[in-house]
């Protein structure tokens, strides 16, 4: 088997086991850094430097990356600055470089093969059917625990947090509309709408407002994707199917009431007497901030620092303030912002610029194979997907973060653009 061969089924394994955060604490209560993906991740970043040096392959920077390469840089600095300077944790700061060094490196392996459409499937059906087991495992300890409460948890199975069990599904729901819709073999899609099932049943479950939006966009973009009647017709009758499918028997419906979703789209929160959502709280100490360092940046993961978190916040919302620990910015924009400053939050929109134009460019395009039409229209989805859940959680130290980034940036070496 050639090497390159090998390297890319070690990047299918790897991408199968990421729903798989915290199978080894479930199963024999080992809780280590070396999760399963993370050690074929660095097995994955091995064989592609043993690849590249062995073929006297050229190391390749694509120019699309660049400023992305720039955001981390210019807050890695901001961080040795702040070391010194400011006030500074360097354990929050550790296990952050440890985690976004490693999802940068696997991202920059990738960047470094020529992938095909088949191949790039080949990585979305990987993760797809490592979610949906995920999926099947959640559904049965909820069911095993039988009890409602149990429902209110958002729990996430073997995943690290309910955001990143949401965003997982919406990108399963993305591959199983268009498995259903581009497979020509009539059986097809039998086989995969129960998959598609399982993961809308499981975006309740997840508690999370944000997925609810991005399964609107995305059956509204599939709409929109297709202009014949024909093709209309079929998306509708898919989109009713499977909205009767989850709601409709009162077991579901009881489902779905019984989680949080409902209450988390229609109320705020209650936090030490004051009605408010608690994003509102954090982004508002945020910018405070922000602005007491002139937007230079407090470093890597310094937000969550409880002495920076408990200084900002003290003024705005005492109950949060004294919780004894720091929360999150719960914003990707946002976080580059304050973490890394206004420099690095301008290179990071810009990167983001650039993939939107380039991704755009592709759907637009008339004359254009089948593949490349299709895997573009993905691109997209997954795009806006990534973007609208940026809005309201921190994805920097997600690998799915960071695939999806791969996945919407790479051209495949077969296509015509």
């Amino acid at each position: 088997m050639k090497l390159e061969k090998i390297v890319k089924n070690i990047i299918y394994i790897y991408v199968f086991l990421i729903p798989f955060e915290h199978i080894l604490e479930h199963f024999f209560g080992i809780d280590t850094i070396f999760k399963p993906y993370r050690t074929f991740g660095m097995i994955f970043i091995i064989f592609s430097f043993l690849y590249i040096i062995t073929r006297n392959k050229k190391i390749v920077i694509k120019k699309i990356d660049i400023p992305l390469y720039g955001v981390y840089v210019i807050i890695l600095l901001v961080s040795f600055f702040q070391m010194f300077f400011g006030v500074f944790s360097m354990a929050l700061f550790l296990n952050a470089i440890n985690q976004v060094s490693l999802y940068i490196l696997i991202f920059f392996c990738m960047k470094n093969f020529d992938w095909t459409f088949k191949e790039i499937i080949k990585i979305l059906i990987s993760v797809s059917i490592g979610i949906t087991i995920n999926n099947i495992y959640t559904i049965y300890t909820l069911v095993e625990i039988g009890s409602l409460a149990a429902l209110l948890t958002r729990s996430p199975g073997f995943m690290d947090n309910s955001n990143g069990f949401a965003l997982a599904n919406c990108i399963v729901i993305i591959v199983c509309i268009f498995g259903m819709l581009k497979l020509k073999n009539r059986i097809y899609p039998i086989l995969i709408f129960p998959f598609l099932l399982l993961s809308l049943v499981c975006i309740p479950l997840s508690g999370s407002r944000t997925a609810v939006l991005i399964i609107g966009m995305i059956f509204l973009m599939v709409f929109l994707f297709y202009f014949n009647f024909r093709s209309k017709l079929i998306t509708i009758g898919v989109t009713g199917l499977i909205l009767i499918s989850v709601f409709s028997s009162s077991q579901m419906s009881m489902l779905f009431y019984s989680t949080s979703i409902v209450e988390r789209a229609t109320n705020v929160e209650h936090t030490g007497g004051f009605q408010r959502d608690v994003r509102l709280y954090i982004w508002e100490a945020g910018i405070s901030a922000g602005k007491d360092y002139s937007f230079m940046g407090l470093g890597l993961a310094q937000f969550l620092n409880y002495d920076n978190f408990k200084k900002y916040m003290l003024d705005i919302n005492p109950f949060l303030a004294n919780r004894g620990t720091g929360l999150g910015l719960h914003n990707d924009y946002l976080n580059v912002l304050i973490e890394g400053g206004g420099v690095a939050f301008i290179m990071f929109i810009f990167f983001w610029g650039k993939v939107f134009l380039q991704t755009l460019l592709r759907n637009l395009r008339k004359k254009v194979h089948k593949n490349d039409k299709i895997l573009s229209q993905i691109q997209l989805l997954l795009f806006f997907s990534l973007s609208l859940f940026g809005c309201f959680t921190v994805t920097q130290l997600s690998p799915l973060n960071w695939l999806m980034k791969g996945l919407i940036t790479i051209i495949p070496n077969d296509s015509d653009y």
